[in-house]
Parts: structure tokens; sequence; C-alpha cells
């Protein structure tokens, strides 16, 4: 199937990689959030009968990536050191049904915020992962 027939964009064909004060993270596997939040208002200014709406501020909802923990690339300590201060540079890339990239990436820059570090449990063989969340500039 070509990507121009594709009539929505599958999940799975959304390759994000990110960066963080420089140095490649790679790829995760899962991202959600980054909307923005509104509150228009009401206005009746000089006692009038009318009340005419206000435009709103907008607010950047953080975004939060996920993927699977893996020892050998994830630094669990730099994320730490990170998490409140870190520049990260996210770049989401959509792919081809021949997992081909497809088209621009959109590039957003922003400040790490919260960081999770994976869980462990004995009695679990789901995937430990780590998440990080960001708020980018232009979301």
């Amino acid at each position: 199937m070509l990507a121009k027939d594709i009539p929505a964009w599958p999940k799975h064909l959304l390759r994000v990689t990110i960066s963080i004060d420089g140095i490649d993270t790679g790829r995760w596997d899962k991202f959600s959030g980054g909307g923005t939040k509104a509150e228009p208002k009401m206005y009746r200014g000089g006692g009038s009968l009318v009340q005419r709406p206000l435009p709103a501020l907008k607010e950047a909802e953080p975004w939060e990536f996920t993927r699977g923990f893996h020892p050998d690339r994830d630094d669990l300590a730099f994320y730490e050191r990170v998490s409140g201060n870190g520049v990260i540079v996210v770049s989401f890339q959509p792919l081809g049904t021949d997992q081909v990239t497809y088209g621009n990436p959109v590039v957003k820059t922003g400040v790490v915020g919260d960081y999770t570090p994976p869980e462990g449990d004995v009695d679990d063989d789901e995937p430990s992962e780590v998440s990080i969340v960001a708020v980018l500039a232009g979301s």
C-alpha cells in the first residue's frame, strides 16, 4: 500500500527520536499528550447586558515519551540529572508502510520535566518501561 493511500496514519508508522542536552537517546516506543488547553472567558464591559467572549491564553500540555527499558541504552542517572532542566529535541517522523521515512519530520524543542524510572516485579513478565515528560515549544 502506498503511503498516499493510507486513510489515517496508524500509530506504528510514526518514529520518534529524542536528544537531550545534545546526547542522542535514540528511538522511543510510545508518546502521548501535547495538546493545548485554553479557557475563553466572557466579558460584560461597561455595564452592558451583552456578554462578549474574550480570547484565551493557550497553555501547552506536556508530552510523555515511553519505551522499554534496556540497561545498555538507558542511562537512568542521566535522565534523573536532566529532569527539570535538560533541553530536549524531539523529531516526529512519519514512516511509509515499508518503514522508510515519508515526508518531512516535525522537530520540536523544549525542556525535560518528570522522569519515571523502570519498575521491577519478580512476578511480572511484562517489559519494564522508562518514561520522560517534556513541555515542547509550539505544542
